[in-house]
């Protein structure tokens, strides 16, 4: 089950069984237990959906078709893309509701006076989810809505959208800090991990153009053009400061290489890069190529350290791309292995058979074999 769908004032929402455990569980940690719980959770999603719907009828005032999401310790709202004017007003909906219904609560209470302890908890859990999260909700960095619109104000002037993820860097850090001097762990956490969520969208955009490159050499490999990949990759590979396009440059450049029948060349650039960032497919791929070199010299050389059909399955099922398949398999056949590799995919389980077994035909296909039912033939 994914949760619970329905449609509130024409605005499709959905809200997720992990949201529910989510404020279940900050429910707890808070101190709340039986009712009191009940009444949290309850008060917390009423109160996140009134956050969200703030977004979604700024949405609807600009034309856009608005949807709703409760997850994790949160939502969000999904609409079409608003120039940065906008997008302010939308990002600023949201937390405008929830310091409106805050405030409300808060004067009602002062009016009230002394109350009893169960109403007491029922009005503080209101202002806090109303109020506190409408302020910290406020703050400059994204995916918070002050971030959004930190990054809307900056788009508008002209700004790289690298600037807003620095911001919320910064926000972050200062936020931790604080939290840590205010004793407040739990917030100290959870800004850091808003931060380094930054951190980590910063560098897929400074890695962005080199990514692309090789996007396209991995498309000259597919194509055929192994020389062309090659270099593209090893050009990306000598330019790049980001020790996770390296590992990406290096794994196409042994691809290319172990395609262009060169694994001695392939395994010196793994070895140059370090093994620990090369999937599991390309390591495999590296020692049936040792394999199959040391059959073609000596039959007895051959048999002193085969690859285990059992890792080469397990390689199959966790490959992830289109690329090393088609090269890996052409491997196979080379070692005449393909039988035993196949039992041993059927021999995992379903899922990992269903997906290694997936893979193993389409880079047969790939390569240019051709499954029939009583065999492979090219």
């Amino acid at each position: 089950m994914n949760g619970i769908a329905f449609r509130l004032g024409g605005v499709a929402v959905r809200v997720e069984v992990f949201f529910i455990g989510a404020m279940g569980l900050l429910g707890w940690l808070m101190g709340r237990s039986g009712v009191y719980l009940v009444a949290w959770i309850v008060i917390a999603a009423a109160s996140v959906l009134a956050h969200e719907l703030g977004h979604a009828v700024a949405f609807r005032r600009f034309g856009a078709q608005p949807e709703i999401v409760l997850h994790g310790f949160g939502g969000y709202t999904t609409g079409n893309a608003q120039p940065p004017g906008r997008s302010v007003v939308v990002s600023v909906a949201g937390p405008a509701v929830g310091l409106i219904v805050g405030a409300a609560v808060l004067i009602g209470a002062k009016a009230l006076g002394p109350v009893s302890e169960p109403m007491a908890i029922v009005l503080s859990d209101l202002v806090f989810v109303n109020l506190g999260w409408g302020l910290f909700n406020l703050m400059p960095m994204l995916p918070l809505d002050g971030g959004n619109v930190v990054a809307a104000v900056l788009a508008h002037r002209g700004a790289a959208p690298r600037q807003a993820y620095v911001v919320s860097i910064a926000t972050g850090v200062l936020l931790a800090v604080a939290a840590i001097a205010a004793r407040q762990p739990f917030i100290a956490i959870m800004v850091g991990y808003l931060a380094m969520g930054n951190v980590s969208a910063l560098n897929a955009q400074r890695d962005e153009p080199e990514m692309r490159q090789l996007y396209h050499a991995r498309r000259l490999l597919a194509a055929g053009e192994g020389e062309a990949a090659l270099a593209t990759a090893a050009e990306v590979a000598e330019a790049t400061r980001s020790s996770s396009v390296a590992n990406s440059a290096a794994e196409l450049q042994a691809w290319a290489l172990l395609a262009g029948g060169r694994p001695d060349d392939a395994r010196a650039v793994v070895v140059r890069c370090g093994q620990a960032g090369m999937s599991q497919l390309l390591r495999v791929s590296l020692a049936l190529a040792t394999e199959n070199g040391l059959r073609h010299q000596s039959d007895q050389s051959a048999k002193s350290a085969p690859v285990p059909v059992s890792a080469v399955a397990a390689a199959f099922a966790s490959s992830c791309d289109a690329i090393g398949p088609p090269i890996a398999a052409a491997l196979v056949m080379q070692g005449t292995r393909l039988a035993e590799l196949v039992i041993a995919l059927e021999r995992l389980p379903s899922a990992q058979a269903t997906l290694g077994l997936g893979r193993l035909r389409d880079g047969l296909s790939a390569a240019g074999f051709v499954a029939e039912s009583n065999g492979i033939e090219r």
